[in-house]
């Protein structure tokens, strides 16, 4: 039997929402989104409605920890997270509430039942399920994660469904937009008669083309606005930098988002550390002396934590060195920066030049708010033989996987070598 146009535009709608979930999530959060399935009435009679099967997105109560944690980490601010269990007014099961405390977005917070004695996943850990689904509706109420589908985690909507499942409450039909309750349910197959084949849920998840697409020239020349608005005297150059193999329509995407949300005119980290290793390449200058005058200026000691006026004066007083005051006395900031080939030789550092390694090494450290050295040592310590240089290790195979791995994942190695375990 022919399918109906409802039933075509149902899937049709549902996979704009997978796509759009997968293209407004940055990279290294898409591996926590998860497709469930559901079937969904899209029309018919009540004696024989009509179905359909489609897949929602959802994201995973680990995936918005990780985004709300490295969100807050580059941004300098704090998110405190807090569970509590209490007896509920309603029910002898437990209450579990969550609360979630950030600088940058206020409170909020979730609550879930402790389901003691039940079934599934909570017949060995239902604490632990009920602190996990209360601490995904609390971030969830903060903005991570959403996709238009609710507040919902992955995990609260798989644990409901494998719960009614549990409870025989399945039923045949539903109303339209209600959760599938016998997607595991094997009599669900005999209302699907008529379609040709039941869709194999397990396949892999739709892929957005913009996760793969170049950068428009559209999407460039808003982000280069964007960029200038926050003291970027070269955007263009900037975004090469950051972006050496080019950047798809999916990572602009998110960069422009950031950018025009947040109101302070701050550079994020990933911006800023670029910005600044540009200039001070430019000038010759190592990271101490940039530290030492932010600390001197402003009692800072993490360019990070720079408001976006400090920021602003620290890259006046880079650009200044780079290319010095004219002769008649005139210390405006120049509207460009000369290259590190055309830059002053007027410079008193002594540094040596720096390998190309050298530099992208460093424009990793600042980006997650480290010191370029920090990050050297590490990967001396973690990834060579004793004997190899930075320059040695990051030319082989173990360097092009530590420039593939992800901004998260490097902070949290670095993190760890930084502060080591005392030994017991």
């Amino acid at each position: 039997m022919a399918e109906s146009k409802w039933a075509t535009q149902a899937r049709e709608d549902a996979q704009a929402e997978c796509d759009a979930a997968w293209a407004i999530t940055p990279i290294p959060y898409q591996k926590f989104i998860v497709y469930i399935p559901q079937r969904k009435r899209v029309g018919g009679t009540r004696d024989k409605p009509e179905f359909v099967w489609i897949k929602l997105p959802y994201m995973k109560v680990d995936g918005r920890v990780a985004m709300a944690r490295d969100q807050h980490a580059m941004q300098g601010a704090t998110l405190d997270m807090d569970v509590s269990f209490t007896a509920g007014s309603e029910s002898e099961l437990p209450m579990c509430k969550a609360t979630i405390k950030s600088s940058m977005l206020g409170s909020a917070v979730g609550h879930c039942r402790v389901n003691v004695g039940g079934t599934g996943v909570d017949a060995s850990n239902p604490f632990e399920n009920a602190e996990t689904s209360a601490c995904g509706r609390a971030l969830g109420f903060l903005g991570y994660g959403l996709f238009g589908g609710g507040i919902a985690s992955a995990e609260e909507v798989l644990g409901a469904l494998d719960q009614q499942r549990q409870d025989g409450e399945s039923q045949a039909g539903s109303q339209v937009g209600e959760r599938a309750t016998s997607f595991f349910d094997q009599q669900a197959a005999a209302h699907q008669a008529r379609e040709r084949e039941t869709p194999n849920m397990s396949a892999p998840a739709p892929v957005a083309e913009s996760a793969h697409e170049p950068a428009s020239p559209k999407q460039r020349g808003y982000l280069y606005g964007l960029l200038e608005k926050r003291g970027v005297h070269d955007p263009k150059a900037l975004y090469e930098n950051v972006y050496m193999d080019g950047a798809t329509k999916q990572n602009l995407m998110a960069d422009i988002d950031e950018l025009t949300k947040d109101e302070s005119l701050k550079l994020p980290a990933k911006w800023l550390g670029g910005y600044v290793l540009m200039l001070r390449t430019a000038a010759n200058l190592g990271p101490t002396n940039i530290l030492t005058w932010c600390n001197d200026n402003f009692e800072v000691s993490k360019i990070r934590d720079l408001s976006a006026e400090q920021q602003s004066q620290l890259f006046g007083w880079l650009l200044n060195k780079i290319q010095p005051a004219s002769a008649d006395g005139d210390d405006d900031i120049p509207e460009t920066f000369e290259t590190p080939a055309a830059a002053t030789d007027e410079s008193t550092s002594d540094e040596p030049e720096k390998s190309q390694f050298m530099v992208m090494v460093e424009r990793m450290a600042l980006s997650i708010g480290h010191e370029p050295a920090d990050m050297e040592s590490w990967i001396v310590a973690e990834y060579g033989d004793g004997e190899q240089t930075l320059d040695d290790i990051m030319r082989d195979d173990v360097g092009k996987e530590i420039l593939k791995m992800d901004t998260p994942d490097i902070k949290a190695k670095l993190e760890a070598f930084l502060s080591p375990t005392p030994a017991e």
